[in-house]
């Protein structure tokens, strides 16, 4: 998975054809999380 960026030891990562809806993969020690984009 591509980086986005990296900073404080925190990787951000964005796959171009992942599933729907459009969304981060961050990671930090170990631990992952999920960051959706949507629109309100």
């Amino acid at each position: 998975m591509p980086v986005i960026s990296y900073f404080f030891g925190i990787y951000i990562r964005m796959y171009h054809d992942d599933h729907n809806p459009p969304h981060f993969h961050v990671e930090y020690q170990g631990h992952q999380a999920l960051m959706a984009i949507v629109k309100w």
